[in-house]
């Protein structure tokens, strides 16, 4: 996994330490470092995945940032402003079924969104730890995920109608179509997420991935983006049962 020292510096206010001896440090009190090298004005240290397997609150920058005040006696900054959400009612309504296996699933809406490159910076610093700049939309979940880590994906939000995710269990024989081009027959052990798609009543998997739509998407108007984050429970996270029919 690979930590960005000027990220770390950023979340750790008054971090002075050089890259070198970070990197020592970090192997001798926390987990084993493979390398470091220089990217740009910046330094990539590089850790051994097999060292933070069981150490969940280091998968990120955010984690890393913690362990690294903790060994150099400094404060942690707290990149997170909750003040920023919008207030009001939402404009897309979640629906949780079962919450044991899905704690918590949250949708953000951004009006009058345009697909275009990141800005350089954004394109370096997810670069320089192995992720590859996309666009605006995807990079920033992308960057989330590299800082506190919380998976994260973008959708078009007018490819729903009904303004509603249902999170449920799958019903026997339910099919999804997935963006590789398979069908996966679903049974009730399967959790689903679904929705009401635009042009069409029955209720279809959300499949309007940025990634995946950038190419009708780029230099064309503006549209409602959301941004969805969830929390699902440890058996849902780790099944992996499907096979294409």
């Amino acid at each position: 996994m690979k930590f960005s020292y000027q990220w770390l510096r950023e979340l750790v206010p008054g971090l002075s330490l050089a890259p070198s001896e970070l990197e020592r440090l970090i192997t001798t009190k926390t987990a084993e470092c493979e390398g470091i090298e220089a990217a740009d004005s910046d330094w990539i240290v590089e850790i051994d995945n097999k060292s933070l397997t069981h150490r969940p609150d280091l998968w990120g920058h955010y984690g890393m940032a913690r362990e690294v005040a903790a060994i150099a006696n400094l404060q942690l900054f707290d990149p997170v402003k909750p003040e920023l959400l919008p207030p009001g009612a939402a404009d897309i309504r979640v629906q949780i079924d079962d919450y044991t296996l899905c704690p918590r699933y949250s949708a953000l809406v951004f009006d009058s969104v345009a697909v275009a490159p990141s800005p350089q910076w954004l394109q370096a610093r997810l670069g320089h730890v192995g992720l590859n700049p996309i666009n605006n939309i995807v990079d920033v979940t992308n960057y989330i995920l590299a800082e506190l880590p919380q998976p994260m994906h973008a959708f078009d939000a007018d490819k729903l109608a009904g303004r509603t995710i249902f999170v449920r269990n799958a019903r026997a024989g339910e099919k999804l179509a997935a963006l590789n081009g398979e069908i996966y027959e679903l049974n009730e052990t399967d959790l689903a997420i679904r929705a009401h798609r635009a042009g069409g009543r029955d209720r279809r998997r959300c499949q309007c991935d940025f990634a995946n739509h950038l190419s009708h998407r780029a230099g064309k108007r503006q549209f409602p983006a959301f941004q969805r984050a969830a929390h699902f429970g440890a058996p849902q996270a780790a099944h992996r049962r499907l096979n294409p029919l």
